[in-house]
């Protein structure tokens, strides 16, 4: 089974991004085949092209796809200083994997503990959109009233 995953990083977030991936090879079963979509903007630097091609030669079983998306997003206001233009390159997506029913987006701060398969065969047809409801959900009414202005949304119900 091929599995296709997708991860957005700036040159800032490189290495994260390659322990998630190393992550999620390391989790999956031996019949699980993944296909790494990259969604790089311009500003990587050679070293960091480097890691991805080690990582590539690493896992040749699995396949990865590098998108350089420029910088189409740098005239985007950023709110939160802790979020980059790449944060929205996760909205490519559907144009970039026309060709994929689904896909898995994972944050690169994050570790895969178990084989992807059962999570990417979980039948969302009826949905468009399908994620882990944020931890705000399991906070104090007045931590998430708070959450709600800094958001600027009406409801956390929808919120992932």
């Amino acid at each position: 089974m091929t599995i296709i995953l997708a991860l957005a990083a700036d040159n800032n977030y490189i290495n994260p991004m390659l322990v998630a991936v190393q992550s999620a090879v390391q989790s999956a079963d031996k019949d699980t085949k993944y296909e790494f979509h990259l969604l790089l903007n311009e500003d990587i630097s050679s070293s960091n092209l480097e890691k991805l091609e080690c990582m590539r030669e690493l896992h040749k079983q699995h396949d990865f796809v590098i998108h350089n998306l420029k910088d189409i997003y740098k005239d985007t206001v950023m709110r939160y200083r802790h979020i980059t233009s790449a944060a929205y390159f996760r909205l490519q997506l559907p144009s970039l994997l026309e060709h994929a029913g689904k896909c898995i987006y994972l944050d690169c701060d994050v570790l895969v503990c178990q084989d992807l398969s059962e999570l990417f065969c979980t039948d969302i047809s009826e949905k468009y959109i399908a994620g882990v409801r944020a931890p705000r959900h399991y906070r104090t009414e007045k931590v998430i009233q708070e959450a709600l202005l800094w958001l600027d949304i009406p409801s956390i119900d929808q919120y992932i």
